[in-house]
């Protein structure tokens, strides 16, 4: 069920009124560098959560931050 509510967010979020093809601009290498990025998760020996790096880069400063995530896997369903 959350799946389906995510979906239809993003589809009208993407189909917004004022939103043209004018008014987007392709992908750029710049674009996939801002972009967050999610790495090496692992599930608990029980199963009960998840762990995983969060790593968001700053381009002005050059650099990038990594944080890790605890999260419980119904939580993502």
């Amino acid at each position: 069920m959350h799946r389906l509510i995510t979906a239809l967010v993003l589809a009208a979020a993407f189909n917004a009124p004022g939103t043209t093809a004018q008014e987007t601009h392709p992908f750029t290498v710049h674009d996939m560098l801002a972009m967050q990025r999610v790495s090496d998760p692992q599930v608990s020996t029980d199963g009960k959560s998840v762990v995983f790096t969060l790593r968001t880069t700053d381009l002005e400063k050059n650099k990038g931050t990594y944080d890790l995530w605890l999260v419980e896997p119904t939580a993502l369903a």
